[in-house]
């Protein structure tokens, strides 16, 4: 079907087995049609799926993961490789995938999706592994269908703008093009955050505004740094890293390393217990429904369908809350904390810490 590029990488483009669309050669699928659905109509679904199937092992994927488990749905979670958040610390890694299978998420690893068919039950899922599972959605989370994403994102953005009328320059995902301090091609306009498509994390924008302030109203010209940004992985609980994995410093170390970790029970469980799944759910359910812009109270969106009638069924809470509760007993998650260090100036190169409040702690 010929082939295409992305992050440089020539990948090639062949007909599935259904829906008569394409899958890359190393097992993404795209362009779903109305058997599975993306992050972005996840948000608008009239109803709580009792079980889901993702494909992915991104931020989306797991997050998703983590929120719709909370909410009382059956998950089971698809990907490719041994672990899922690949980029991220192994070590890491292994501890968010104990976490999610402790939480009930079934985990499927080396594993990827073969055929979608509509069921009287559902939609009927078949994997390379010959196992069929009949789910009420499909949630693609891969990294084509996120790359696809933003750059819908981006051109929405730039579109509503009309950025063309006054010859402000574009790049073809629709991005604003700037130089190193934020500066169009246009002498009075500057352009920072998600339009320009550098880096899109809140504090970044951030970031990047502060440089442009300093150099255009401070006389101080400030290049936007991108070394060392924190990220964060809304999972149950979640991971965040900033710098280097113990991966990326072996590779890229002049000399010896250090690796410190430390695994302990969180204050937060030891006085209080940890029966807060529920209620982080719907805490990270809430605030994604407030991001995308879909609970809107007096319209009372799909979005906001969902949250009110959560929180409003009384009955289902109380079921929740007793299958949370004997879950929790079950469960004996520890924060685990690592540091990466040089070993001959003992500068820290990377930290991560997956636990409760650690994207507010590394942050």
């Amino acid at each position: 079907m010929g082939d295409f590029e992305i992050w440089g990488s020539i990948l090639e483009a062949r007909p599935t087995p259904f829906l008569g669309q394409f899958s890359l050669a190393f097992g993404f699928l795209m362009d779903v049609d109305e058997l599975a659905i993306t992050s972005g109509e996840a948000l608008s679904l009239d109803e709580l799926p009792k079980h889901v199937v993702i494909l992915g092992a991104g931020y989306i994927a797991v997050e998703f993961a983590s929120i719709w488990k909370g909410m009382g749905s059956n998950v089971d979670l698809f990907f490719r490789k041994e672990l899922p958040l690949r980029g991220f610390d192994d070590e890491m890694r292994a501890v968010v995938a104990r976490n999610l299978e402790a939480r009930g998420i079934n985990l499927h690893p080396r594993t990827n999706l073969t055929e979608l068919t509509k069921v009287e039950g559902g939609i009927k899922v078949v994997t390379d592994h010959g196992e069929e599972i009949v789910a009420d959605v499909v949630l693609f989370a891969t990294v084509l269908q996120k790359i696809i994403l933003l750059e819908k994102q981006v051109v929405l953005l730039t579109q509503r703008l009309n950025l063309e009328a006054v010859g402000v320059k574009l790049d073809n995902s629709g991005a604003v093009i700037v130089d190193e301090y934020s500066h169009t091609n246009i002498p009075t306009i500057w352009a920072v955050g998600d339009v320009t498509n550098r880096m899109n994390l809140t504090p970044v924008a951030l970031m990047e505004g502060t440089c442009f302030a300093k150099t255009v109203f401070g006389g101080e010209p400030t290049k936007p740094d991108y070394l060392n940004v924190p990220c964060a992985v809304f999972c149950n609980p979640p991971l965040s890293v900033v710098g280097l994995s113990e991966e990326q410093a072996i590779e890229q170390a002049k000399g010896d390393i250090s690796v410190f970790t430390s695994s302990f029970n969180p204050m937060k469980n030891t006085i209080s217990g940890h029966f807060d799944g529920f209620f982080v759910s719907m805490r990270c359910m809430f605030m994604v429904v407030l991001s995308h812009h879909l609970c809107d109270w007096r319209d009372r969106r799909p979005g906001a369908d969902i949250f009110m009638a959560v929180v409003a069924n009384r009955d289902n809470f109380e079921g929740w809350q007793d299958k949370l509760k004997l879950a929790s007993e079950k469960r004996q998650e520890k924060t685990v904390m690592k540091l990466v260090v040089d070993g001959e100036t003992d500068k820290v190169l990377g930290a991560s810490m997956c636990g409760p409040d650690a994207p507010e702690i590394m942050q």
